[in-house]
């Protein structure tokens, strides 16, 4: 049944991860980017609890800056506190995190942030707001599903941080987060209005097609830069019909050794299985 599940999950993967290795990331890069569009290359990776995992993370990075430094394209990268060492120590994440962003800074490359499990929120934002205090390049991802989110993103915002929207995929409990998708979409444009005109740039990511379409009423009043973002091998129809219509997209390239763990527990969240299985027929 597991290897069923594995072959399944493979053949359904290759839609929206990019492989296994730089050159594979690259490649989609390069792809996307004919198409008009910017990518944002993740390596797959989380809750390392190895010193020698994290520096491994790193040294991918490395390698993607050069990569992409050495290229044609306007590419980003997006890091995980996990991949970065926050279950082993706060230390090793904070250092780990401003060597990515130096590297990067290096390049002209932007670097987001991830956000993981509740349990990480604090000490995600809590190392984002140190690291913009020197350096502009990075931006953070929140998710509007949180009942904290829109106070957490205020306060990004006036520090004129750049975040990354997303409706949110973990699972977490009702005193914690809103259930509803109708929930969750007032509570997204209501984010959206609140940081307009405070934060540095705001990325409106979601394969929403109905609060794209409110997203897109806000942008024609927007003070704040807004563009839309959505995940490599999902309503690319929709992406290239924002591309039409003279929207900035950006295209989420996820790549790496962990793609079967990821894959999967992607697949588990019945909102993303729909969504990404209703793409395989519609690319």
């Amino acid at each position: 049944m597991n290897s069923l599940l594995n072959e399944m999950t493979s053949l359904i993967a290759r839609q929206w991860i990019a492989g296994t290795t730089t050159n594979d990331a690259m490649n989609a890069a390069l792809e996307t980017s004919s198409t008009g569009k910017l990518p944002i290359l993740n390596y797959l990776g989380e809750a390392y609890t190895k010193k020698q995992s994290v520096e491994h993370a790193i040294e991918v990075y490395d390698r993607l800056i050069d990569h992409i430094n050495s290229s044609d394209i306007h590419a980003s990268i997006s890091v995980k506190p996990s991949q970065l060492g926050i279950l082993i120590s706060k230390k090793l994440f904070l250092s780990s995190y401003e060597r990515v962003i130096e590297k990067a800074e290096e390049n002209n490359l932007e670097v987001w942030l991830d956000m993981e499990e509740y349990e990480f929120i604090d000490e995600t934002i809590k190392a984002y707001m140190h690291m913009l205090k020197e350096h502009k390049n990075i931006g953070i991802c929140l998710q509007a599903k949180l009942k904290r989110t829109e106070k957490d993103a205020m306060h990004i915002a006036r520090a004129h941080g750049a975040i990354r929207l997303v409706k949110g995929a973990y699972n977490e409990p009702e005193n914690r987060a809103f259930k509803s998708d109708a929930q969750v979409s007032r509570a997204y444009i209501s984010i959206l209005e609140k940081i307009n005109g405070k934060a540095r740039s705001v990325i409106i990511a979601t394969h929403d097609e109905k609060l794209i379409r409110k997203a897109m009423k806000l942008k024609r009043k927007a003070k704040t830069e807004m563009s839309f973002a959505m995940l490599r091998g999902v309503r690319g129809n929709l992406a290239d019909e924002l591309i039409g219509k003279h929207q900035k997209v950006h295209v989420y390239i996820p790549f790496g050794e962990e793609w079967l763990a990821y894959s999967i527990r992607r697949l588990k969240e019945l909102s993303h299985a729909l969504l990404i299985i209703r793409s395989v027929f519609q690319q």
